[in-house]
């Protein structure tokens, strides 16, 4: 599997953030925190979309967001699809990763099925 590019806006670089866990092993967390770093807003983030921080709620003029692109290695992938997949399968998605899961899970599942496809036909 190559690396994969997502445009992610705002919202959904805070849902990814939101999504990705605390505990893990030392590789996985490593990996996990370099992803961490290219999602928190940035200085050049801050003044292109008038963020603003209030009493731990932060605003942006969402007009201004025009994503940022953001290139996920093969491991990364796996672990954030995997927890799209387990929170959509338990009902616990929140409104927020709405749009990750149809950025990253749903083309991932229909390529799963095209590959389980291709190899029936195989047969």
């Amino acid at each position: 599997m190559e690396y994969r590019v997502f445009n992610l806006k705002m919202e959904e670089r805070f849902g990814l953030l939101d999504l990705l866990p605390q505990q893990g092993n030392f590789a996985t967390l490593g990996l996990i925190e370099g992803l961490r770093k290219e999602l928190v807003p940035s200085e050049e983030d801050f003044k292109e979309m008038e963020i603003e921080e209030n009493e731990g709620k932060i605003k942006w003029v969402r007009e201004k967001d025009k994503g940022k692109n953001v290139e996920i290695g093969p491991k990364l992938f796996d672990i954030i699809f995997k927890l799209l997949d387990d929170n959509e399968k338990g009902g616990r998605l929140k409104s927020q990763h709405y749009t990750l899961f149809e950025k990253i899970a749903i083309p991932h599942r229909e390529e799963e099925a095209a590959e389980l496809e291709k190899g029936k036909s195989k047969e």
